[in-house]
């Protein structure tokens, strides 16, 4: 899997080395929010999520990555590339990034990266991000790396709207792909 460059990100394949500095983000209760699993309270779990994402990678179904400052070398976040099946013609993201990050504008950064990436280097049809809605910079940086918003879920045991959103790799959007929402 080769590394992608930003400006100035560094992301590289993830390792199972990388367990400490994943678990200092996972037990981070302003992380874990935003997110699809728990606040991590042991490292074992940690372990289990690097050892699903390696095993998806081996399947064909997942990129993991870790995330690095070029400058410093610091490790800030996450970013996986996730499929359900190989026939599947895009992926799906899942990010968190360490909050001393936030802000900086790395998430734009990545996702335009990662967007040629997926849609021209390995000429998959769709990228999609999921995105709760109070998570606010988030959202905006989909919209600043060129994605739409696709979709809107809600879920019978959580109160909160999961936005969904998309970028196509021949630049269309029909009017039923995407959402018109009042500001």
């Amino acid at each position: 899997m080769e590394p992608l460059m930003t400006k100035e990100l560094r992301l590289r394949q993830m390792e199972p080395g990388d367990r400490k500095n994943m678990f200092a983000l996972a037990r981070e209760q302003d992380v874990a929010k935003y997110m699809h699993f728990s606040r991590h309270e042991h490292i074992s779990k940690t372990d289990e999520m690097i050892e699903t994402y390696l095993e998806k990678q081996r399947k064909g179904l997942a990129l993991p990555y870790v995330v690095e400052e070029l400058a410093s070398g610091k490790f800030v976040g996450v970013f996986v590339l996730k499929r359900e099946s190989v026939e599947q013609p895009g992926y799906s993201i899942t990010a968190f990034f360490a909050p001393d990050s936030w802000g900086k504008g790395y998430l734009t950064q990545i996702l335009i990266r990662v967007k040629e990436y997926v849609l021209h280097t390995l000429k998959m049809e769709y990228l999609e991000a999921y995105v709760v809605e109070e998570n606010i910079g988030s959202c905006k940086g989909c919209g600043k790396a060129g994605f739409f918003l696709y979709q809107q879920q809600t879920f019978d045991d959580w109160d909160g709207v999961l936005n969904v959103y998309r970028v196509n790799r021949n630049g269309s959007i029909t009017e039923t792909e995407k959402i018109h929402k009042e500001d």
